[in-house]
């Protein structure tokens, strides 16, 4: 029994695919309902044993925050801390100054919300109702319990936005707020800002809003471009990641090609998908296989899948991958350890990426297994050394940093001069 209803975007999700899949039966297009149907096509004559492979395993995620149920509801517990003294912050010390606003920082996979500053906050009455701190820290655990509301002075040595972010985990649409008083608040909705009492606009100086910022992408097609070589992420004939060979301006989106477009894929609710994606993949990919000749799968095949689903994989509405509807060598964007990156009929962990917000559509990839941004360079896409998320090295800022472009439906006109052949020739128009 799931804690949380199955989010819109998960049922979408899992009908868009399901719906590109059932396309290879009727016609040589894959693809959504509306434009994204034209976004998604495959190339014409794509045959579904090209497609085939492995059955997909859309998304295998179990909750990462675990409600502690012998502990008080938050409703029982009052930790706003409103009867500690406020941390006041010396705004002419230039060393209190920059360490404020370091404070009032957003996560980089979350952006600040605008309208929600101070005297502005989320509605009270959203807030969210447990908030499980103990499997974050067992400090915060027993100074708030419960509470979404934790701004007690217990806490202040151990609270940081990214504790305060973690409550918001297993929740989607998800907010939060945190105080210069080291406090975290949390809400399942902010679609207006509203005045809080007086005595809390008067006992804290400051404070920031944070919400995800990906998620209008979800469904969607989308290319990804870099700004200092001027070229898109392109997928090749055989699979792997790697940069168009000739420059194309983020402007020409008219001449973005099946080999540039990758669907977004939230990766929430694991119970409910697989069960979808058993009962409606499944189902679509076996009878299609029977109707192309293709065979129920061999023993070997169905031990293999029965331990794919068996390991955990978790995900989160935090965590996304890339579907790309036109490779025949596998659908979801993937590396592994030896800085490969390529397409694989499966989303686990290393399929699932974070999200940086890098300004208005504009963002970085970081692998949220391996630990390592995307990158373009000269010649190649590749992976950084290992770091944590999520700011970019130095050194490769430019080259790590993606504009999001969403193309118009396709025509079938769009330039094919980077489009390569086996030994990476390019093909002139």
């Amino acid at each position: 029994m799931l804690d949380h209803p199955m989010p819109r975007y998960c049922l979408s999700g899992i009908v868009a695919i399901a719906t590109a899949l059932s396309a290879f039966a009727t016609g040589p297009g894959i693809g959504l309902s509306g434009n994204n149907a034209e976004n998604a096509n495959l190339r014409p004559g794509t045959s579904f044993q090209e497609f085939r492979g492995r059955k997909s395993s859309l998304v295998r995620r179990q909750t990462l925050g675990k409600y502690d149920r012998s502990k008080q509801p938050s409703d029982d517990v009052d930790t706003s801390g409103l009867s500690d003294e406020k941390v006041t912050w010396d705004t002419d010390d230039p060393d209190q100054k920059k360490k404020l606003q370091r404070l009032m920082t957003c996560p980089g996979d979350y952006k600040k919300m605008e309208g929600v500053s101070k005297p502005k906050m989320c509605p009270y009455s959203k807030k969210k109702a447990n908030c499980s701190w103990s499997d974050s820290d067992v400090l915060i655990g027993d100074a708030c319990v419960m509470d979404c509301f934790c701004e007690t002075a217990q806490v202040r040595d151990s609270m940081t936005a990214e504790k305060c972010k973690e409550m918001c985990v297993d929740q989607d649409p998800c907010f939060f707020t945190f105080t210069s008083n080291y406090g975290c608040k949390v809400f399942t909705e902010c679609d207006a800002g509203e005045t809080p009492p007086g005595d809390e606009n008067d006992h804290i100086d400051d404070w920031v809003t944070c919400e995800r910022f990906f998620n209008k992408y979800i469904d969607k097609a989308v290319a990804f471009h870099n700004a200092k070589y001027n070229r898109f992420l392109w997928l090749t004939k055989n699979g792997t990641l790697t940069r168009t060979f000739y420059e194309v301006d983020v402007t020409d989106t008219k001449n973005i090609p099946p080999q540039m477009r990758f669907i977004v894929v939230n990766t929430s609710n694991v119970s409910a998908l697989d069960a979808m994606a058993d009962d409606s993949l499944g189902s679509i990919m076996h009878k299609e296989a029977q109707a192309h000749g293709v065979g129920a799968e061999t023993a070997a095949e169905k031990e293999n899948d029965k331990i794919e689903n068996e390991i955990e994989i978790k995900g989160g509405p935090d965590f996304w991958s890339f579907f790309n509807a036109g490779s025949a060598n596998g659908k979801y964007l993937t590396c592994d350890d030896d800085r490969n990156i390529f397409v694989q009929n499966k989303v686990d962990e290393y399929a699932m990426y974070t999200v940086v917000y890098q300004g208005e559509n504009k963002i970085s990839l970081f692998n949220k297994n391996l630990k390592q941004f995307l990158f373009m360079d000269e010649d190649m896409v590749s992976l950084t050394d290992t770091t944590e998320c999520c700011k970019v090295p130095d050194d490769l800022a430019e080259a790590a940093i993606f504009t999001v472009v969403e193309p118009p439906p396709l025509t079938g006109k769009e330039s094919t001069k980077n489009k390569v052949t086996d030994d990476d020739k390019p093909i002139q128009d």
